[in-house]
Parts: C-alpha cells; sequence; structure tokens
C-alpha cells in the first residue's frame, strides 16, 4: 500500500535509530516533513543526515521525554520549523537502557505512569495542531 503523506508534518519520538527512525524514514519517503527527537547525539545526527536524503524538511534535536520541560520545548519548536504538526508518534520508552519499571524510577526519579501521562498529554495538546 502506498501512503501520501506530502504536505503532512510528523512529530517522532525515539527517531534515532530502530522502529523509530523507520517510521521517520517510511512517512519522509512518503512526503511528510518530519521532526525527530532522542537522548544521544551522535545516532541522531546519524538519523538527520539518512533522512535529509530524502528531500523532505527534517529536524533533530536532543530531548529527554522524561523531562516535561524539554519535551514541551521540543514539541514547540518542531511544531514552528515545520509549520504546524499533524501526525506525532510516541515512540520513545523514556525508560533508557531497560524495561523494567523500579529502575526507571530509579535512574530518572519519574514512575513510569507519569512519564505515559506526559507522553499522553502531549499528544492531547491542542495547541500544537494547526
Amino acid at each position: 500500500m502506498k501512503i501520501d503523506l506530502t504536505g503532512r508534518r510528523a512529530l517522532i519520538t525515539g527517531g534515532s535509530r530502530g522502529i523509530g527512525l523507520a517510521i521517520a524514514q517510511a512517512y519522509a519517503e512518503a512526503g511528510a516533513d518530519v521532526a525527530i527527537c532522542a537522548r544521544a547525539e551522535g545516532p541522531l545526527k546519524q538519523a538527520h543526515a539518512q533522512l535529509a536524503k530524502t528531500g523532505r524538511r527534517i529536524s533533530a534535536k536532543v530531548c529527554d521525554v522524561s523531562d516535561a520541560q524539554a519535551i514541551k520545548s521540543w514539541v514547540e519548536e518542531a511544531a514552528a520549523e515545520l509549520g504546524g504538526v499533524d501526525i506525532l508518534v510516541n515512540n520513545a520508552s523514556g525508560f533508557g537502557r531497560t524495561d523494567d519499571e523500579e529502575v526507571v524510577i530509579d535512574s530518572t526519579g519519574v514512575p513510569v505512569d507519569e512519564i505515559v501521562e506526559r507522553v499522553i498529554e502531549l499528544g492531547r495538546s491542542r495547541a500544537l495542531w494547526r
């Protein structure tokens, strides 16, 4: 199935590798402008270079989705750069190197349910959808 996303603007958390990068690549190849974020700058730069080859407008910023202010700033900057948001893909786990809930709380200080609530709030934020 071929999907045409020409003129659409997509934000993808955890977009520097794995499933997130594959989604970003597919969206860009389908015509969408794409903003990705991730915690590690190196893989993010590599992903940006790869995605830029599609000829679409690509934004890549370091952002930790467990930090409410950081995610809010990233979304606002990305929406401004792309001219709005049509698609939001919440791919980042926010769990670091493990999916173990206790390790998440110990390593970030943020309970898993609070991280999930932040991602849901981000998706519901009507101010982003222009």
